[in-house]
């Protein structure tokens, strides 16, 4: 039996970067293996190194807190840290993620977990894909649900109708095979998008190449917005849209209105891993200056899904997009469970981040289209 003195907790260091990535993996998480150093060290700049939150708030890095047994790593707990703004001012949250600790070392994980809720120099700690664990680990140390319950159901638009229900009774169509030519007919459903006419305001955009008029349209909207909101600086988002999972392209549009720009938005390209014949994109982050605006921004990326082939285009409130703001039919489909958590040791912020009006939550605050 392994006892308490013979573990060692400390914080990770950018060496720990090929050990952490490689336990992480062999727990079926996506990272490096021990075979390529350098692209966990790459991971690790990505995600702390490179981090525009470093250039905000002059603080020594902080991967996390690596658990050590031989000298060999055996779990981690990482604090990705974020930039935000309350009301208008600069505030510091981080993401827990990438978490992982060997099954026969299990019992040590509150080692880890105080270090993180209750040594953190960050008070404001965020959970947006939480397992039942994760959620657990939050509630133990005072942590609540974000009061956001709408987030556990994700809207779909369907673009390829006839793929959706194909797949989702796919059984039953095996046994009676006679009914196939039939779904056929629901390609017609796709029309309605192959007529949607192209708005010229609306463009794809590289990010090395996003304009810095694009930093004047999101601090309008930063002042605008009361509550939590996460920085969307030009510098946040290319360290957020440069690189991460190989697999989850991203792509970015800007929105001009008066050759101003006027809404921001993005997509990613998620595999569904049961399905892996569907394809679905999903928004990650949308901003504009009005509704109307906003309407026809979706209305675009609908219309540049279809042109993409895709099956299915997601996305979830109560963020920065009203569920009337979506000009199409929507249908749904709930998370097992609720995977939105935060912590913090200020009282008066906890009080605070009660009220839902001080949340706008989007796929963008989260750890895992960030890859």
């Amino acid at each position: 039996m392994i006892e308490k003195d013979q573990v060692i907790i400390r914080e990770a260091t950018i060496e720990d970067a090929p050990r952490v990535s490689n336990m992480l993996m062999n727990l079926g998480l996506d990272q490096p293996g021990a075979e390529d150093v350098e692209k966990s060290r790459e991971h690790w700049d990505r995600l702390w190194t490179n981090n525009p939150y470093y250039k905000i708030f002059n603080e020594p890095f902080l991967y996390g807190w690596v658990l050590e047994f031989n000298s060999d790593v055996v779990g981690f707990f990482g604090s990705i840290p974020r930039v935000y703004y309350f009301d208008g001012k600069p505030f510091a949250a981080c993401i827990g993620s990438q978490w992982g600790v060997k099954k026969e070392f299990r019992s040590f994980t509150s080692m880890l977990s105080d270090k993180f809720f209750l040594e953190n120099p960050i008070s404001l700690k965020l959970a947006t894909t939480a397992i039942k664990p994760a959620g657990k680990l939050f509630e133990k140390y005072g942590g609540k649900k974000m009061p956001l319950p709408e987030m556990q159901t994700v809207s779909m638009i369907p673009i390829n109708l006839g793929n959706l229900i194909s797949y989702k009774y796919e059984n039953l169509l095996s046994k009676v095979s006679f009914i196939k030519p039939f779904f056929k007919i629901l390609n017609l459903w796709n029309l309605q998008f192959r007529l949607l006419p192209e708005n010229k305001n609306f463009k794809k955009i590289d990010v090395n190449n996003l304009p810095k008029e694009l930093d004047l349209f999101i601090d309008s909207v930063v002042k605008r917005e009361k509550g939590l909101v996460a920085s969307r600086q030009l510098d946040v988002l290319k360290w957020y849209y440069t690189g991460g999972n190989e697999n989850f392209k991203k792509t970015i549009f800007l929105y001009y209105n008066h050759q101003k720009v006027a809404g921001y938005a993005s997509l990613i390209d998620e595999p569904i891993k049961e399905k892996e014949k569907l394809k679905r994109y999903k928004i990650v982050d949308l901003i504009a200056e009005n509704k109307e605006i906003k309407r026809s921004m979706i209305k675009e990326l609908i219309r540049y899904s279809y042109k993409n082939k895709v099956d299915i285009l997601e996305l979830q409130y109560p963020g920065l997009i009203d569920k009337s703001e979506v000009p199409a039919i929507i249908l749904s489909r709930k998370l097992p469970q609720f995977s939105l958590y935060y912590q913090t040791t200020d009282e008066v912020l906890d009080t605070l981040l009660q009220d839902k009006k001080n949340w706008h939550i989007m796929p963008f605050d989260g750890d895992t289209c960030l890859g």
